[in-house]
């Protein structure tokens, strides 16, 4: 992961090359020199990841390198700061351009480059001295291989395993598996490491049942870094169980003939094989060949943390997600690890006096089975007195307790692509069990430099990062709304691997509320997490003048003083990211002016900001042309001066802006909302090419052509006291796939051809629509959620007809008072897998088809 920490600086050096070229008269070449070298080292880094965990001296190394890139981009990031004292920073370029020979030398960047050079340079000696080189994708793969063997070696004989919790999945997956279907299909057993997928595949590979069902079985457990030929033979040892003459035979052939004695050995014989623990699609496709479909109901089963390898799209599966276990399953397999039988035949009991505490850690556990019993073997080993003890430490226990635990997260860690590391370490910051706005988290992400600069559309790779970390099971998702997951959250073990590795590597720094700190200890931090004490930590920002990223999470909702505000931006002029959002500021009278002091945080990319009462900006904020992110939480409005025309990099404004809002200069402009129409109606938002997300309030009048002049939404949200009479100019949003109304709609378009044409999420509130509407929504052809909430249908009668709403997926009823019966005709909504209805009339008769349709399990 450390070469994460290099790549942003190298970014730095080469935009300082570019931008500033006429400030670089003498040290351009030394500049082009750091450039070159930290790209070469960032290569020695990615071979060093997992050295690092056994080796004292390349992690010293490492460390030695990642200090050095910091270095490296401080001399970058003060050149850039020098100048803005004179009231703005491109304001002071053309001040000086006079004076070039006098740029670089005036603010030491010279001398600083040159010191760095010389350090770099006995950095590449000391690479030599620690036998660091770059090692081969062959030697990296073995090592990691090694590993992964001695930690996930796993059989199908089942020992003195506990198992509570999976009766019902056990059965519903071995009527799968014995199901009267004769062509060959693969059942992939999908969840987060620890979770029992290995455990409910060994339960059906030793089923009575399933036994009885095969002519032979096998099981094969994949490493992650794996070879075909490997594979092959495990799979042929595992059915045929060789003699040695067998074993010496099977060294001498080739891929070829292992692949083909496999497949004429399972010729004509019903089989079961189990592969388990996939990480990848390229295991499996390596095997596959070899797996004849002999038309009589063979199956195989999978297992897997991705789940891109469980949902195999060329074969026909069935994807079994594992669910956590819920709180009286915990409890039980908890009371059998910790209070094993005694043989007597009395089950498992906890003592009373201990239940209480016992119950509270279990819950801490969140309904991970790996977690769960190595708690219950570490208390079962433990006296009542020292179950406090442990408590007060849980998540240290668990992992000094296993040899399991850590290694078997951690090994999710290591497999993930370099550039999802620093983004799964992002996830260390946030609070335990907080739930995470994943919106949020994604700008932070970029804000940070995670997501490479030259990607035009940062919002959408950050994105799949996050989906990728989902499918990883590296995150869970926690809530959905509409087609987005809007919170997610981390399991606790996986939060304290994120932390461990986060702190081993200098990531981040967690303030714990001292008062007394050596500035040797902190000078270095970058990224630093307020969760309490923020009094005392604005007194001690002096000791942190590196810092660029800070963030207050404020549990106790303390607050700080708008005087430590100016504080912080006067002392950290550094700063990427400064997030108040969950922090109350203080303030004398109605009206919150930020000081000009703001001004001087030139590198800003991601300002939140929390408040209640009106909040001034001042004319200063213009200087901070990197911020990409304004957000504003509570009920605060933002009175912006015009130098927010200056924010060209600015991509998301979120705030109730008062008054005049001059951004029709904002061309990066991606998210503009909470503004009212009179705003919107003075804004030339021609210049807005990228706006993809708009929402505008206090609507006066039903003519809808304003929104003609912006061609790239996707997402709209409007909302008038009054009444929309047409909608027919949505119809010339060609881009426009989400559209949220929220007041009375007086005619619906009468044909599809009148909507957005590509138009997929459609959430209607109040519109009052009457009952002939039903007939015209559903005749639009790509539309997969409807919400309709708040009144927004009239009738008392709604019928959805055959054939109607073709790629309806979700649908949704909530405050339907009026609402008496709902008519689903045969053939309608035939893709429809989630209906959900909330607070509608109590009398309302649904038909058993919508009753038997399940919310997901994150809405």
């Amino acid at each position: 992961m450390a070469e994460a920490a290099v790549l942003y600086p190298v970014q730095r050096l080469s935009d300082l090359l570019t931008q500033e070229a006429v400030f670089l008269q003498g040290v351009r070449g030394e500049v082009q020199w750091l450039q070159r070298e930290l790209t070469r080292m960032q290569g020695f880094l990615k071979d060093t990841d997992q050295q690092q965990d056994t080796d004292d001296g390349v992690r010293r190394w490492v460390s030695e390198v990642r200090n050095a890139a910091y270095d490296a981009e401080d001399i970058v990031d003060t050149f850039m700061v020098q100048p803005a004292n004179g009231g703005g920073f491109w304001a002071s370029l053309k001040k000086y351009a006079c004076i070039l020979n006098r740029g670089v030398n005036h603010y030491g960047v010279g001398k600083d480059i040159e010191a760095l050079k010389g350090r770099i340079i006995d950095i590449s000696r000391g690479a030599e001295a620690y036998g660091i080189r770059t090692i081969s994708c062959t030697e990296r793969n073995r090592s990691l291989t090694e590993r992964f063997r001695h930690i996930r070696r796993t059989s199908s004989n089942a020992g003195n395993e506990q198992v509570v919790g999976f009766e019902e999945n056990t059965k519903m997956l071995i009527k799968q598996l014995l199901k009267d279907e004769q062509q060959r299909f693969v059942i992939s057993i999908l969840g987060m490491g620890g979770l029992g997928k290995t455990t409910l595949a060994r339960k059906l590979f030793n089923s009575t049942d399933v036994k009885g069902g095969f002519d032979c079985r096998a099981w094969v457990c994949v490493t992650q870094e794996y070879t075909t030929r490997d594979l092959l033979q495990k799979t042929i040892k595992s059915f045929q169980k060789p003699k040695i003459e067998d074993l010496e035979l099977m060294e001498r052939m080739t891929e070829e003939d292992l692949e083909l004695h496999l497949y004429e050995f399972l010729e004509g014989r019903r089989y079961l094989v189990v592969i388990d623990d996939i990480w990848h699609k390229s295991a499996w496709e390596s095997l596959r060949r070899a797996f004849p479909d002999n038309g009589n109901g063979s199956r195989i089963v999978i297992t897997t943390r991705n789940e891109p390898v469980a949902m195999i799209t060329d074969e026909k599966n069935f994807v079994y997600k594992l669910r956590f276990l819920n709180q009286e399953e915990s409890w039980k397999l908890f009371c059998k690890k910790a209070f094993p039988d005694t043989g007597d035949g009395q089950a498992t009991v906890c003592p009373p006096g201990l239940e209480k505490l016992g119950r509270e850690m279990v819950e801490k556990c969140r309904g991970l089975p790996l977690a769960i019993i190595v708690l219950g073997g570490l208390l079962s080993r433990r006296e009542p007195h020292e179950w406090h003890t442990v408590k007060n430490h849980l998540w240290w226990h668990l992992t000094q307790d296993s040899d399991h635990v850590s290694p078997i997260l951690a090994l999710s860690y290591d497999e993930l692509p370099y550039q999802l590391k620093s983004c799964f370490l992002y996830l260390s910051l946030f609070p335990e069990d907080s739930l995470i706005d994943t919106e949020k988290l994604i700008r932070l992400w970029i804000a940070e430099g995670f997501i490479p600069e030259e990607e035009q559309d940062m919002e959408n790779v950050a994105e799949e990062y996050l989906k990728e970390l989902i499918d990883r099971s590296m995150i869970q998702i926690a809530e959905r709304y509409l087609d987005k997951v809007k919170t997610c959250r981390v399991h606790d073990l996986i939060r304290e691997l994120a932390i461990k590795k986060a702190r081993a590597l200098e990531f981040l720094d967690v303030y714990d509320g001292k008062v007394n700190l050596s500035y040797s200890s902190t000078s270095l931090t970058r990224r630093q997490v307020i969760p309490s004490g923020n009094m005392k930590y604005v007194s001690l920002v002096h000791f942190y003048p590196r810092l660029r990223s800070l963030l207050f999470f404020n549990p106790d909702r303390e607050s700080i003083n708008i005087k430590h505000l100016q504080t912080l931006c006067s002392s950290l002029r550094f700063l990427r990211v400064l997030d108040l959002e969950d922090t109350r500021i203080e303030h004398s009278g109605k009206v919150l002016r930020l000081t000009d002091s703001i001004g001087k945080l030139i590198h800003l990319r991601y300002f939140g900001f929390k408040c209640n009462s009106l909040v001034e900006f001042p004319r200063s904020i213009g200087n901070l042309q990197c911020l990409k992110t304004m957000v504003a939480s509570g009920n605060s409005c933002w009175k912006l001066p015009s130098q927010i025309s200056k924010l060209h990099q600015l991509r998301h404004l979120i705030a109730r802006p008062l008054g005049h809002l001059q951004v029709s200069t904002l061309t990066n402009l991606q998210t503009l909302k909470y503004v009212n129409f009179q705003q919107w109606d003075a804004v030339d938002a021609r210049n807005l090419i990228n706006l993809q997300e708009l929402e505008i309030r206090e609507i006066p009048y039903t003519n809808m052509n304003f929104i003609l002049q912006v061609n790239s939404l996707r997402s709209l949200t409007l909302q008038t006291d009054t009444a929309f009479n047409t909608l027919l100019p949505l119809s010339r949003c060609p881009n426009l796939i989400k559209l949220k109304l929220e007041g009375k709609i007086n005619i619906l378009p009468r044909t599809s051809d009148e909507f957005p044409p590509n138009l997929s999420v459609l959430v209607l509130y109040g519109s009052l629509l009457k009952e002939d509407s039903i007939p015209i929504l559903e005749m639009l052809p790509s539309l997969t959620i409807l919400h309709l909430g708040n009144d927004s249908f009239s009738g008392k009668k709604m019928v959805f007809s055959m054939a109607g709403f073709p790629q309806l997926q979700v649908l949704r009823l909530s405050w339907l008072r009026l609402l008496e019966t709902l008519v689903v005709e045969s053939g309608a909504m035939p893709r429809l897998k989630y209906f959900s209805i909330e607070d509608c009339n109590n009398q309302l008769m649904v038909p058993e088809r919508l009753r038997m349709l399940p919310l997901p399990q994150e809405w």
